[in-house]
């Protein structure tokens, strides 16, 4: 299991997510361009998750790791909680897990202390993936788990998922 991705997400439709990168990289050039670091940090972040889908995440990890002293500068918690979350998943499918682990527990600190639950769910779900990719079967439950609570909680379509991870997991 440790070099398998662990239901890796995958667009259904090629010329949309290029379309969506060619999009994303637009609006993320018109808010560096008005000096909109928040807007910025956003459209990043959305680029990053398009090209994490179109297997280019390293590209994804260098844009989203320089975002970091800039959402530092904004003070801005719910930015600096996306981009950890955003390039930990990114380095996770580069194949550094630690490192991954490390800013998945950046953002889940983040996330938790300011009650940020819409980030949270996300990096519990993402980090239970790479736990999972790591062969530690536990923590990846305890990881799905903890989303799948607040994904009910909040109604979140998303629960299906992370329902359909865990009953995977018990059948490894």
């Amino acid at each position: 299991m440790a070099t398998s991705f662990f239901l890796r997400f995958r667009w259904s439709d090629a010329a949309a997510l290029d379309r969506e990168i060619g999009k994303a990289r637009l609006a993320l050039a018109a808010a560096h361009d008005a000096g909109d670091a928040s807007a910025e940090i956003e459209m990043a972040c959305r680029l990053g998750t398009a090209l994490i889908a179109a297997d280019r995440e390293a590209a994804a990890a260098e844009l989203l790791s320089g975002l970091l002293p800039k959402a530092q500068t904004l003070n801005d918690p719910a930015h600096a909680a996306w981009i950890l979350h955003h390039l930990a998943t990114a380095e996770q499918y580069c194949g550094d897990r630690e490192l991954a682990q490390t800013h998945f527990g950046a953002a889940l600190d983040i996330a938790t202390t300011h009650e940020f639950i819409h980030v949270e769910h996300f990096v519990w779900h993402h980090r239970g993936r790479c736990y999972a990719e790591q062969g530690e079967i536990a923590r990846a439950r305890n990881c799905f788990e903890k989303a799948l609570a607040i994904r009910r909680r909040l109604g979140d379509p998303r629960a299906e998922k992370t329902q359909q991870a865990i009953d995977l997991l018990d059948a490894l």
